[in-house]
């Protein structure tokens, strides 16, 4: 939980990889404005994570969805 929930200024707010693994479910990306606004949050954040962040969620996505996700090549390329 110590990674999980960060802290800004004593403001709480859920880790950034976190929500990209949440984006990243079948469930979340349903209508037209869902995928676009995914795919931009997905390459403003991932420079922005640090390499045990994209780590973490590249395992996340791999065991979340064991068939395959179109984000884990970008994943690969930071």
């Amino acid at each position: 939980m110590d990674k999980a929930i960060l802290y800004r200024d004593g403001i709480p707010y859920l880790a950034p990889e976190i929500i990209l693994l949440y984006k990243s479910g079948k469930g979340s990306m349903q209508g037209a404005y869902a995928k676009p606004r995914t795919e931009i949050d997905f390459k403003a954040i991932m420079p922005l994570l640090s390499e045990e962040s994209r780590k973490w969620l590249l395992d996340a996505i791999n065991v979340a969805n064991p068939d395959g996700y179109e984000w884990l090549d970008g994943l690969l390329e930071y």
